[in-house]
């Protein structure tokens, strides 16, 4: 036998010595009275003092038929197929359901006490035990409708017997579990008895109580095996743990957050899903994206790199995606040459993106390679993108080509573009290109000292001194923003980055 219950049942066997039937019942908590769930409703109502108030036994009684009794039988409850309850079998059924009666359960079993005991672990337990042989402190319900009244029943006897115990009828809904249980109920006449030995008890520790509890499942006391029917079952599904959020549920939950921009809780859906599953590059993706629409670039760079070494798990649609937004990442932060790189790779994944060829423009122009930039505005212009045709407008001011800056501006213009740049790159053009479309001059761009983008020098020739000297300095608006970060399946991109500031040119003369 398993050494937890043999230890306890030789403890039972010692106080049970006298010999006689016993019935049992284990409590989880020792510090918990043998009191009725009736009783305990009453002390509630009243206060611990009014189980030794000499009104109480009435008010027991009156609890029992006013509150249970009557009002059950009034709605139906007190009969079943062909037969009309006793008032002891309408209270057992009344508590079946979850009623606070005056019966209290106590089992012919043990083994089914000492599972009741074991309930908390973390407190110490207590197993009672009543010699039901008792001939003067118990007392047996006979079977006759008359002793099973009421009054008969829970009512307070003037000396012994101090308790007594009913088998309930094995038949209706509780039939498998009064089976199962080996159910008996004892009956206080209104308390148990303490004091007169009639009641015997044994303390249950709490250090034995994992133990026990395996070794009673190793001989079929459970929770399933002790209450088979379907109250039992409907009680037991409240403490059995609900099944878990999938990692792909937590994504669905951070993509519906992230479609309505509440990014926190997008984050935290994000986080769920990559704990669970720390291979889901998707999710990586996604909570980069919100890092990204929050501004935290450094953070969605982080993500971006885990999504990239997952990226034989993620779905080949969104593969040029990780490189377009991480590349967007690095341009917000200035690294422009990784930046470059992250465009060409969506470019190698996805050949046909025109928004990787526009973003991957702006870094070439951003880096002052403008022919390359002029190479990837074109390929973006065959959509055509206004946008690219104003950028690409700017970097062929920075070759010298005026008068193709001006056909693109122009163009832009026409093109459906409403940017206010466009007015004004066309305006002051207009006021240089008069005066320096005869000459020979060169242009060269370097870092604007005074916050602009960049600083594009026109150098004319020295003979040209009165023609130039009324324009030296002239402001163009910089080129538009990167286009947004894209999507998931199905998700909304981010906004629109930003563009550059103005781009300051000036007219210097100087020696060839």
């Amino acid at each position: 036998m398993a050494l937890a219950i043999e230890k306890y049942l030789i403890q039972i066997q010692d106080v049970t010595k006298t010999a006689g039937i016993y019935a049992y019942r284990g409590q989880q908590d020792s510090q918990w009275a043998l009191h009725s769930a009736a009783t305990r409703r009453l002390i509630e109502e009243y206060g611990e003092a009014i189980v030794g108030d000499p009104e109480f036994q009435n008010l027991y009684i009156n609890y029992h038929r006013d509150v249970l009794i009557e009002p059950a039988r009034t709605r139906g409850f007190g009969s079943e197929p062909g037969r009309r309850l006793s008032d002891v079998e309408l209270l057992a059924k009344l508590q079946h359901f979850g009623a606070a009666t005056g019966l209290l359960d106590f089992s012919w079993s043990p083994l089914v006490a000492l599972w009741f005991a074991c309930e908390d672990p973390t407190r110490d337990g207590r197993l009672f035990m009543v010699n039901t042989n008792d001939p003067i402190g118990v007392a047996r319900i006979p079977s006759e409708e008359t002793a099973q009244q009421l009054e008969a029943s829970l009512g307070g006897a003037a000396g012994p017997p101090h308790l007594s115990y009913w088998e309930p009828t094995v038949s209706g809904d509780a039939s498998v579990r009064i089976l199962r249980q080996r159910s008996v109920f004892v009956i206080g006449r209104p308390l148990l008895s303490s004091g007169t030995g009639i009641v015997k008890e044994m303390l249950i520790s709490k250090a034995d109580k994992v133990a026990l509890h395996l070794e009673l499942h190793t001989l079929d006391f459970s929770q399933e095996s002790l209450f088979q029917d379907v109250y039992g079952f409907s009680e037991a599904t409240t403490g059995r743990p609900v099944p878990q959020l999938t990692p792909e549920a937590y994504l669905r939950r951070g993509n519906r957050h992230y479609q309505r921009g509440e990014y926190p809780e997008a984050t935290e859906a994000y986080d769920k899903a990559i704990e669970l599953a720390p291979t889901l590059g998707l999710a990586c993706l996604l909570r980069g994206n919100v890092h990204a629409a929050c501004g935290h670039h450094a953070k969605a760079i982080e993500d971006y790199n885990t999504a990239e070494r997952q990226l034989s798990q993620i779905h080949p649609i969104v593969h040029d995606t990780v490189f377009f937004n991480r590349g967007n990442s690095k341009a917000e932060l200035s690294d422009l040459e990784g930046a470059l790189e992250d465009y060409t790779r969506a470019i190698q994944v996805k050949p046909d993106l025109p928004h990787a060829y526009y973003n991957r423009g702006n870094t070439y122009a951003d880096l002052y390679r403008f022919e390359e930039a002029l190479l990837d505005y074109e390929r973006d212009t065959r959509d055509p993108r206004p946008d690219a045709t104003f950028n690409k407008g700017n970097a062929l001011l920075a070759l010298g080509r005026l008068a193709e800056a001006e056909r693109c501006y122009r163009d832009a213009m026409s093109g459906g573009a409403e940017h206010e740049g466009i007015a004004q790159n066309l305006w002051t053009l207009g006021q240089i290109l008069p005066l320096v479309c005869s000459l020979e001059y060169s242009v060269r761009a370097v870092p604007d000292p005074h916050g602009g983008n960049m600083c594009l020098r026109f150098v004319v020739p020295e003979g040209s001194a009165e023609r130039v000297q009324s324009l030296q300095s002239f402001l163009f608006c910089g080129r538009l923003g990167n286009v947004g970060n894209t999507g998931g399946p199905g998700l909304p991109g981010g906004a629109g980055l930003m563009g550059k500031p103005f781009v300051r040119v000036l007219v210097d003369i100087a020696s060839q």
